[in-house]
């Protein structure tokens, strides 16, 4: 490649990169039509990169070709002699030179852009750069020494338009902190330096537009210096306008909106809204992520792989405290490990940058100013903005910033109590025999907490001992009621008595969890189980609005809401989605509390689990449902890595693995999907299996693989593989079967047999096999009778009964040589699914099947086309 064709086809490289594949293809074929040498180099060097890439040649950009500069040591430019090349990117090249005029000697960093006699693009952008500098004095901005256009450099052509910046030795931010391996305090404190170079700027009505560590350098001395304003916006400027999203070939002026740097660009630069300060405010929140974990606080940055635009405006930011950070980086800042250092960011610094980072731009920090404050604030100890100051956390503050004189006023505080112990003594012997005689009130008092405690035993100890015996759900449930008997009459005095209040939820949610969905083994009483969540739920909620620091009653809630959400969820309760978001903020809380445990993040994990669900099943929502049970199988499985012997953890990431690939299956499901779909319940299977190995009684871990085989029957059958679809059916049956026998109180386990056999009643039919599935769909019908009321009215249950109704009524209208009178059987059948399928979709509810209704008006028509076959054509009924 020549000199003057890498001048002409390096701006469209650099847009190409930054571009979606289908939006870069069709740009490029519009392209070809004015210049296809140039397009040909473009897809050239693409192919090149994409090979770089795929063998790890690189880590950030890409490799440019070889090639000589058109500039050579020694030639002058203006008052300064090239000495040699710093660096060369989409817009010029950068010299280390010589001002050589006689008046003052000095060393400069000279910028040299080399596309400007093929864009006018770049020269605007250019002076603009020039103006911007000559705007901002800062000493922690590149100052700006000289500007000019040399019209004397022959082998260039043209007039050169340069720019003589100070020229900084030094490293990266990032590299300077890890080199030094600064605390987290001194890193803050570095960081600081750079907001204010860049609320000086926002002060000019200057925004950046690309802040990021490879524009941040550090001296040796330690002097922040902020770089590279060449595509800064002035906020006054009218001309800089929304670029747009797609550059076209006839609208090269406007690609240069688009540059910018993905990992630390806001969502606004990819969405095409307006670039303010908050733009800066949101890079500069990233830039802190890095700096305190070491780590980007986007998935595909963390695993390697090439960041897309949907990274950045639709993946939840990563909570810095949530993520699996490594010994290393606690060593770099000057920890011995990575639970010290995961402990130092949570609380305050989570707080400062998920609000630095917050999608909305009005969401954000308002200014640098008051983000810089924040981090101020948390060095001195100060209570920051960005969290809710309940009492403790405000005196936990207030303790760590006044550590020593308060020590030293608890010396003298002690030496007084040590002048007064010996009055207390002389005062007690006095008031001994009135003492001794404790108070009727006092004995009842004691009485009172003595039989909470005997409920309480009987309520937590022995229900927990007999939740893995088999055939106990009976006599756990006489345990709840006989216990919960005595904690009902105390009720009425739970509203002056916190521990009581929390104790009588706890209870009440512990026979809800026997009565309904939120138990592996319940007794089918979705009803009753709501009933007794709600008198839960009204008990916390006081206590959680008044005390939002206390943990224990927030934890309880926790608990209650899931219990709630998923009775509800059971029923097709469409109330179910604001239990379940609600449940989605308590978690949030409690893993962002100052004493949060594992447990706490667990809990975060599954609350966007169940969120996926209820906007499945309930909403049809399926991208929501993939994009918060991608959320919570995130959390789960940087806290698996963390904790690999957790037992709890690997449950729960096993179930978000095996509802993923569900959803996978559900959607608008391709090969490769489905694919995606079976690796998915397939590390489900063995995450369950791992659990069993180390727990054998584990209830949860022992009914997982019945649901998992009923739900991968359907990738099998999209696949085209139905004898495995059949044999996952049968499996799963199987499964539940052998799930039932351990209790014959509990409806979960014949629930899943139902399930199983009228999908399989279906899947034969459709496979032409109707004696097996007229078998198999009255076998479903004779367990979902044996059901409870409340499960039959279930969401599922009206399901069930109806898939095995349609296997009925598809085998007497098709069945060969079925009469009239059997074929309109089957047509009543096949109407009462349709109305399911409508009621379904008026409601705007998700399905277990793609397009229900569609698919029912076939299977009606062609039904109605039987019957017209065998005999008269009749009318519709």
């Amino acid at each position: 490649i020549t000199k003057l064709q890498w001048q002409k086809v390096s701006p469209l490289f650099t847009i190409a990169l930054e571009m979606e594949a289908a939006a870069r293809e069709k740009w490029l074929a519009e392209l070809e039509g004015n210049d296809s040498e140039m397009v040909g180099l473009v897809r050239h060097l693409l192919e090149s990169h994409d090979a770089a890439e795929r063998a790890n040649a690189f880590e950030t950009g890409p490799m440019l070709p070889p090639l000589s500069s058109p500039f050579l040591s020694g030639d002058m430019i203006g008052a300064f002699r090239l000495l040699r090349p710093l660096g060369r990117g989409g817009m010029g090249e950068v010299w280390l030179a010589d001002q050589a005029d006689g008046h003052v000697a000095r060393q400069v960093a000279l910028k040299l852009p080399t596309q400007v006699q093929h864009l006018d693009l770049w020269r605007r952008r250019f002076q603009r750069e020039r103006d911007i500098l000559a705007k901002l004095t800062h000493p922690n901005i590149a100052r700006l020494f000289d500007a000019g256009v040399d019209d004397k450099l022959s082998h260039i052509g043209i007039g050169q338009p340069y720019l003589a910046l100070e020229y900084v030795e030094g490293r990266t931010l990032h590299d300077y902190a890890d080199a030094h391996a600064l605390t987290l305090s001194a890193r803050l404190k570095l960081y600081r330096q750079v907001l204010a170079a860049t609320a000086h700027a926002h002060q000019h009505l200057v925004v950046h537009r690309d802040l990021k560590p490879g524009n941040i350098l550090v001296t040796t001395g330690g002097d922040v210096k902020l770089l590279d304003f060449g595509i800064a916006k002035l906020i006054d400027d009218a001309d800089d306008a929304v670029p747009s999203p797609q550059p076209d070939a006839t609208a090269l002026t406007r690609i240069g909106g688009r540059l910018m740097t993905l990992r630390y660009a806001a969502p606004e630069q990819v969405t095409g809204e307006i670039i303010t300060t908050a733009t800066d405010v949101y890079a500069l929140g990233v830039i802190l992520h890095e700096l305190i974990t070491g780590q980007s606080p986007y998935r595909a940055v963390r695993e390697g792989l090439r960041m897309a635009e949907a990274d950045l405006t639709d993946a939840p930011t990563a909570v810095p405290s949530s993520l699996n950070l490594t010994g290393d980086a606690a060593q770099r800042r000057g920890l011995r490990t990575a639970r010290q250092l995961g402990k130092q960011v949570a609380g305050d610094l989570d707080a400062i940058v998920l609000k630095a980072m917050r999608k909305p731009a009005g969401e954000r920090y308002q200014s640098v100013t008051a983000l810089d404050d924040d981090v101020q604030r948390h060095l001195d100890g100060n209570p920051v903005r960005a969290r809710k100051g309940t009492w403790r956390y405000l005196a936990g503050r207030f303790v760590l910033r006044y550590k020593v004189p308060l020590v030293a006023s608890g010396v003298v505080l002690a030496t007084i109590v040590g002048g007064l112990v010996v009055v207390e003594i002389e005062r007690r012997v006095a008031e001994r025999e009135r003492a001794v005689a404790v108070s009727e009130k006092a004995r009842a008092e004691r009485h009172s907490a003595s039989v909470r405690k005997l409920a309480n035993s009987f309520m937590f100890d022995l229900q927990g001992d007999l939740e893995s015996v088999p055939g106990a759900l009976k006599a756990r449930q006489k345990l709840a009621a006989t216990s919960l008997e005595y904690l009902d009459n105390l009720s009425a005095e739970a509203s002056g008595d916190v521990g009581l209040a929390v104790e009588l939820s706890t209870a009440y949610r512990k026979l809800a969890n026997i009565q309904g969905a939120n138990s592996p083994e319940n007794v089918g009483q979705e009803t009753a189980a709501i009933t007794n969540a709600r008198k839960a739920q009204a008990l916390l909620q006081p206590i959680v609005a008044a005390q939002p620091d206390r943990l224990d009653a927030l934890r309880e809630l926790i608990a209650v809401e899931r219990s709630l959400t998923l009775s509800l969820f059971k029923m097709g309760d469409k109330a179910a989605l604001p239990e379940a978001e609600v449940l989605v903020e308590l978690s949030q809380r409690a893993q962002s509390h100052r004493d949060a445990t594992n447990d706490d993040k667990r809990y975060l994990g599954t609350a966007y689990l169940d969120l996926g669900k209820v906007h499945a099943y309930l909403f049809g929502d399926f991208p929501a449902a993939l994009t918060t049970t991608a959320n919570g199988v995130a959390i789960l499985e940087a806290l698996a890595a963390a904790t690999p012997a957790d037992l709890q953890t690997r449950k729960w990431l096993a179930s978000g693995y095996g509802q993923e690939a569900f959803l996978l299956s559900l959607h608008e499901p391709g090969k490769a999907q489905l694919a995606r779909a079976l690796e998915g319940y397939n590390r489900s299977q063995a995450l369950f299996a791992s659990v069993l190995v180390d727990n054998p009684n584990d209830v949860s871990a022992k009914r997982a693989p019945c649901i998992l085989f009923s739900q991968s029957a359907l990738a099998h059958e999209g696949l085209g593989n139905s004898t495995a679809a059949v044999s996952a059916l049968r499996a799963s049956i199987k499964c539940a079967r052998e799930f039932a026998s351990r209790d014959s109180a509990s409806f979960a386990g014949p629930e899943l047999v139902a399930e199983a056999q009228s999908k399989l009643a279906l899947l034969l039919e459709r496979l032409v096999r109707p004696d097996e599935a007229l078998t198999m769909a009255n076998d479903a019908l004779a367990t979902i009778a044996r059901l409870p009321a409340d499960v039959q009215a279930s969401f599922n249950g009206r399901h069930f009964k109806a898939f095995a109704n349609e296997a009925i009524g598809r085998v007497k209208c098709f069945a060969p040589g079925s009469d009239v009178a059997t074929r309109r059987e089957g047509r009543v059948l096949i109407v009462e699914r349709l109305a399911l399928a409508q009621e379904v979709v008026e409601k705007k509810m998700g399905s277990l099947e793609a397009n229900p209704v569609q698919k029912m008006q076939k299977v009606l028509a062609d039904c109605d086309a039987a019957i017209a076959r065998t005999s008269k054509p009749v009318a519709t009924e």
